[in-house]
């Protein structure tokens, strides 16, 4: 199976007059598409004009989705962190500034639509800020600091982490720890692990870790800080799944009957209309031979009454006018 994506890189300093159409689009990707999700739409460390507009149409498009969803279910919303963080804990402070000043962004948008929800899955992940705590110097009550950072984000039951496990060296063990202690503090149903395959060079035939960087490099590295199997079931499978249930297979559409016409001559079978006919003085044949039957049937009694030469009007005449048949036909 493959999850495709509505996909936005927001412009900066987008209007808001885009917003209309931009919900639109997001809802046309879904609905008539067949994307899974909305996003991934990037926002900066300073959310701008642009990303804000970007958000509320993730929003506005996510309760539209979710009003003619029969279970009241709705795809969920993919923001990513593409701002680069500096090295200090303030750094790292501002960038969960930064996802906590979207995700209110996000939900103003979506409770002004109003639309009932029924999903105990988180519907907005934000993925990019986990794996920027590898390059802050923060020390050991940094990282601390940072769970604390990133659990306050997760505070809301709506929203969830989504966290690439294609770090290098030591970056691996700081983003361990920090989803470690998350699922400690009972928040493992709103984390999210994932490949974090974006580049050709992320696949292993191109030196990369490939799409099993997870269950090969954070897995071990999460059973060695206690993490339970029931936890890495979520962070590794459920979590994810239980995100994308929403979906419901739209019915097929309405079979439509393809045109046919019938044949004039004895046989009396239709035909495909993508088959091209026999025709003679109007009428259509599927054969010679139908043809020659039924020219021999209008000629057979041609003189009698109400026979084809009866005042020229034709036993099976389409249209006025004589024929060397005795059928009438136009001149």
């Amino acid at each position: 199976k493959v999850v495709v994506g509505t996909g936005w890189a927001a412009a900066p300093g987008a209007a808001p007059a885009q917003l209309e159409r931009l919900t639109a689009r997001f809802e046309e990707d879904i609905v008539s598409a067949g994307a899974s999700l909305i996003g991934e739409i990037a926002i900066s460390n300073l959310v701008d004009a642009g990303e804000r507009t970007a958000i509320r149409a993730a929003a506005a498009a996510q309760q539209k989705v979710r009003a003619r969803n029969p279970e009241k279910l709705a795809p969920p919303v993919l923001l990513s962190l593409a701002a680069d963080c500096g090295p200090g804990p303030a750094d790292f402070g501002r960038l969960g500034s930064a996802a906590e000043d979207a995700i209110q962004t996000f939900l103003a948008a979506a409770e002004a639509e109003a639309a009932e929800a029924s999903s105990t899955a988180p519907e907005l992940w934000i993925a990019g800020l986990v794996e920027a705590a590898p390059g802050v110097h923060l020390g050991l009550a940094g990282l601390e600091a940072a769970v604390s950072t990133c659990a306050k984000l997760l505070a809301n039951g709506r929203v969830g982490l989504v966290v690439a496990a294609n770090l290098r060296g030591p970056g691996r063990s700081v983003v361990a720890f920090c989803v470690a202690e998350l699922c400690r503090r009972g928040l493992a149903g709103q984390v999210m692990l994932t490949a974090g395959v974006s580049f050709r060079t992320d696949l292993l035939q191109y030196g990369g870790d490939g799409y099993a960087a997870a269950h090969a490099h954070l897995v071990p590295l999460l059973l060695e800080a206690g993490t339970s199997p029931e936890d890495l079931e979520r962070l590794t499978a459920s979590n994810a799944l239980s995100s994308l249930a929403w979906y419901v297979r739209p019915p097929p559409p309405p079979k439509t009957k393809r045109p046919r016409w019938p044949c004039d001559g004895p046989c009396g079978k239709t035909y495909s209309a993508k088959r091209e006919p026999f025709t003679r003085l109007g009428f259509k044949y599927c054969s010679m031979a139908c043809l020659n039957a039924h020219r021999d049937e209008l000629d057979k009694d041609k003189d009698g009454e109400g026979g084809n030469n009866d005042g020229g009007g034709g036993r099976r005449a389409r249209v006025g006018g004589g024929t060397g048949w005795g059928v009438s036909v136009s001149s």
